[in-house]
């Protein structure tokens, strides 16, 4: 049972505690100015107004100086968690910041909890729960598209959306239920033609967002790029190349590769996951047998697949059979990359380059021909998915997405019932239903066990 108090004064460093030359450490709650001002001179910050800095000294009980720090005050509301914040900088000395911490817990302070300082900003109004979840997802964003997608979810993108939604669902019940009250008098306050249409368009606005998340989720944890060939065309080289270091054995004997390989790399703007997959071959290895067993399932998983075939050598059978493999359900992930492209070229390997109908690169792992050029080519066959989002609104949030799921199917109820007239009252439950969903996802309807559930996956400090 939790036994802490949303009333008490919590603090903790909101900063790295190790590296650095400054850090800082944040006190928030009522008495947060009251508690901190005995220990500060020469500044007397117990009516100060909020809003400014104050240089000075920190003392203990036994006026031993701790630190010569800068405090920021804050007055509530116009803080970060809406009360009454204090903010030491001091020097990024672990036993600076330990005697600190220490003094103030033992003079009325208590240690924030995870995600506490977020989870008093939400009570406190300051933010909505996807302005509060977008605030960890930045923290641990891995790419700059993640950074830009959680920068647009705390300004509000994703809360103003599921606002209106919730207004229009709000109003369209308030009217169904109107109508129940003027049923007697024979006033239709609402047709089922209009009941159709307004459910409809709330269906396909919290569709758009739905099938965001196939996008946002793949974007959260890396967009995942296949290198794949027969052995030997230079995977290995090939992956090495992108990550600008020896990560993977390069060798002439084949099979070296045994297993599947991942690197993340950022390209531009977005986390890529590099897959160096075993050579696809038969073959009587077990272990090297696993890995292109893997492979095979990659393949589905991956949203680019690098084909790679030796510019230096004939087509063999085995990159023919790869070819057909990909051709028949995977061709619209495949970009084919002629390796080797250093030595003397092989005209019917070139000539089958041409052929294929997949974009095309002539490269080499060896020398870095042409890598800049291949990873603008990686990267603009995942933007095609990246412009094919809803507006500027995509959801990375299991959470969020499973709620709106459950809207949409609370509001399929009411579209498919609507037309057999069974009753405003019985389609009202169903929208309520659906709001409630709504306002599950920003918070307006929320229970502690969600809360705590959610805050406490924040590190501590935020």
């Amino acid at each position: 049972m939790d036994i802490h108090s949303d009333k008490d004064v919590i603090i903790a460093p909101i900063t790295s505690t190790f590296g650095g030359s400054v850090s800082m450490i944040r006190i928030s709650g009522e008495k947060a100015v009251e508690i901190c001002a005995p220990f500060f001179s020469p500044a007397e910050i117990r009516y100060s107004e909020g809003g400014r800095f104050y240089h000075g000294q920190i003392t203990d009980e036994e006026k031993k100086p701790v630190d010569d720090v800068v405090l920021f005050v804050y007055r509530a509301p116009k803080s970060f968690t809406g009360e009454d914040v204090v903010e030491i900088s001091c020097h990024a000395n672990p036993i600076i910041i330990q005697d600190l911490l220490q003094l103030f817990q033992r003079n009325g302070c208590r240690m924030a909890q995870p995600g506490e300082f977020s989870k008093r900003a939400f009570l406190n109004g300051k933010m909505d729960l996807t302005q509060a979840e977008a605030i960890a997802d930045l923290i641990s964003a891995k790419s700059r598209f993640s950074i830009w997608n959680s920068l647009s979810m705390i300004e509000g993108s994703l809360s103003k959306k599921l606002k209106q939604i919730r207004s229009d669902l709000i109003d369209l019940a308030g009217l169904m239920e109107l109508d129940l009250d003027f049923g007697e008098e024979d006033l239709e306050v609402i047709s089922s033609d209009d009941v159709l249409k307004r459910v409809g368009d709330i269906i396909q606005k919290i569709s758009q967002l739905i099938n965001s998340y196939d996008l946002g989720k793949v974007l959260k944890r890396g967009i995942e790029v296949l290198i794949t060939g027969r052995p030997n065309v230079g995977k290995s080289s090939l992956m090495n190349a992108f990550l600008g270091r020896d990560r993977v054995i390069v060798s002439q004997i084949p099979g070296t590769t045994r297993d599947v390989i991942h690197e993340d790399v950022m390209v531009e703007d977005v986390l890529i996951r590099f897959i160096d997959t075993a050579g696809i071959r038969m073959t009587e290895d077990v272990v090297e047998s696993a890995g292109v067993e893997k492979a095979m399932t990659l393949f589905e998983e991956a949203a680019v697949i690098l084909l790679v075939l030796d510019l230096s050598a004939e087509p063999s059978i085995e990159d023919k059979n790869l070819i057909k493999t990909l051709s028949s359900v995977y061709h619209r992930k495949v970009i084919v990359v002629g390796n080797k492209a250093d030595l003397p070229r092989e005209t019917s390997t070139e000539q089958l380059m041409n052929v294929l109908k997949y974009e095309s690169i002539p490269v080499s792992a060896k020398t870095g021909q042409n890598i800049e050029q291949l990873k603008h080519l990686i990267r603009k066959k995942i933007y095609q998915g990246i412009q094919d989002a809803p507006e500027d609104i995509i959801i990375t949030n299991e959470r969020q997405y499973k709620e709106l799921v459950k809207a949409k199917d609370s509001l399929k109820r009411v579209y498919e019932a609507a037309g057999t007239n069974p009753g405003n009252e019985f389609l009202a439950v169903d929208i309520r239903e659906a709001v409630n969903h709504i306002g599950e996802i920003s918070g307006e309807i929320t229970t502690d066990d969600i809360l705590n559930n959610i805050f406490s996956r924040f590190c501590i400090g935020k």
